[in-house]
């Protein structure tokens, strides 16, 4: 069994990895857009490294764009073969494709510019055979190749997916959560693995305590309601706009902030919350029993905004508020009109609950910048920038070493990848010092033959 590392290789965004059989079959493991800096979003157009007709198959660990926002191209430039994704993980990814392939057309408009995919190539993917799975339940995807998917408990429907084939077991992680959260259950354990491939988004790092993230919100809201101000909050489409509804909601419902206006800027949010209603049994145990007898994703004071104009209506709304829209790492969407507007004004506040990739607005504001460039012109920032890094969807180091450390039987080689270069090298260092495990830092095109064990 070979491994190719064709995406997330010392950097977050891109996930795409390719399994080649000794029968020369060949999977693929994601195919997610480069994000962050210019060079990285170039590598975007680049030809892929291998043929796609040849891919027999393609698993899906979660529907986020950097895992899955090339499966278009891939569509485009001749992949036929099967997709395996659990049902949950289908439904958000078609609502995440479809809002990119309209902000791509919007972009080669404005820029003058060829898309990488249109909407035909977004709607061929659905038009393929998807194999649906359940959690804990082995599937055959191949003659002699199995695939299991485990609850990675970082978004709906997210999974590590397990893959035996070639007499070895190889565990990809996919992005692992960050319990204990509200809707999400906490990550499974895999069964015993020969290779393991783990994300390290947060490998040198250690999140305030998750307890922390309430308090910390309830400070930013009542902090900016006292000023007079608006609360703007990049939001990620996908799990933190529905996380921050709940908590909005509790922290209303217990009386510790009035109930004042709250935005939901977003028509994929507004979309992805319905996903999460319809897949309610995939919530963690408590919150599956309250979605039963209550709408525990909506709250008296919110509004949802579809549109346009219903979005530029917010501007008329005098007083404190709270926003919340897209992009959650502020590349693009709503939030960026909203920065515009509210940035220079320091009554205001901007709230970071999510991973900012470097090069992006949001990482750039977070790192402390006092001016930046949005829609060709400069803004000022005069607005307090704060973040809340309990919120992260991703595990932390110690998060990352409990799930290896919760495999029965643990792997002679993990590769780390899906993360920068200097928290997959601390990440090594702990992985080594706690376990004797042997790590490798894959580059990217780097493919490693993974021989089977002297006792098979």
């Amino acid at each position: 069994m070979q491994i190719k590392f064709l995406g997330a290789t010392r950097h977050v965004t891109g996930s795409n990895y390719l399994i080649t059989l000794d029968n020369g079959d060949q999977y693929l493991v994601d195919c997610g857009m480069f994000q962050g800096s210019h060079v990285l979003e170039d590598m975007n157009a680049q030809p892929f490294s291998y043929d796609p007709a040849d891919i027999k198959t393609l698993l899906i660990t979660h529907a986020h764009l950097d895992h899955t926002g090339r499966i278009p191209k891939l569509i485009k430039e001749g992949f036929t073969g099967e997709i395996v994704a659990t049902h949950a993980t289908r439904d958000l990814t078609q609502i995440v494709l479809e809002d990119t392939v309209r902000l791509m057309d919007e972009e080669a408009e404005r820029e003058n510019t060829v898309p990488l995919y249109d909407a035909s190539d977004v709607a061929g993917i659905f038009n393929l055979d998807w194999h649906f799975v359940e959690y804990d339940r082995e599937v055959t995807i191949g003659t002699g190749v199995t695939a299991r998917y485990w609850d990675a408990g970082h978004i709906l429907g997210s999974a590590s997916i397990q893959i035996r084939a070639d007499g070895q077991t190889v565990t990809f992680s996919g992005d692992i959560g960050n319990p204990p959260a509200p809707l999400i259950d906490k990550p499974h354990p895999v069964d015993a693995t020969d290779i393991l491939v783990i994300e390290s988004t947060y490998g040198g790092r250690i999140h305030e305590p998750p307890e922390k993230r309430v308090t910390q919100l309830h400070d930013a809201i009542v902090d900016t309601l006292s000023r007079g101000g608006t609360l703007m909050i990049p939001t990620f489409a996908i799990e933190r706009a529905q996380e921050l509804i709940y908590e909005i909601n509790g922290l209303i419902a217990s009386h510790h902030i009035p109930n004042i206006p709250v935005y939901l800027d977003s028509p994929m949010a507004i979309k992805a919350t319905r996903v999460f209603k319809h897949y309610a049994v995939l919530y963690n145990r408590t919150d599956k029993q309250r979605a039963l007898h209550e709408d525990i994703l909506t709250f008296p004071g919110l509004t949802l905004t579809q549109t346009v104009q219903a979005s530029k209506q917010i501007n008329t709304v005098k007083g404190p508020k709270i926003i919340m829209a897209g992009a959650g790492m502020m590349h693009g969407g709503r939030i960026l009109h909203h920065a515009i507007r509210y940035l220079p004004d320091d009554r205001s506040m901007l709230l970071i609950v999510g991973y900012q990739v470097e090069g992006s607005i949001g990482r750039r504001l977070l790192d402390g910048e006092k001016s930046v460039k949005i829609h060709g012109d400069i803004v000022s920032v005069h607005a307090r920038v704060k973040a809340i890094g309990a919120y992260s969807a991703h595990a932390d180091q110690p998060g990352l070493l409990h799930y290896i450390d919760s495999i029965a039987g643990k792997p002679n080689t993990i590769y780390i990848t899906h993360g920068e270069y200097d928290q997959q090298q601390i990440l090594a260092g702990k992985i080594t010092d706690q376990f004797g495990i042997s790590t490798v830092i894959p580059a990217f095109g780097e493919m490693f033959d993974n021989k089977k064990p002297a006792s098979y």
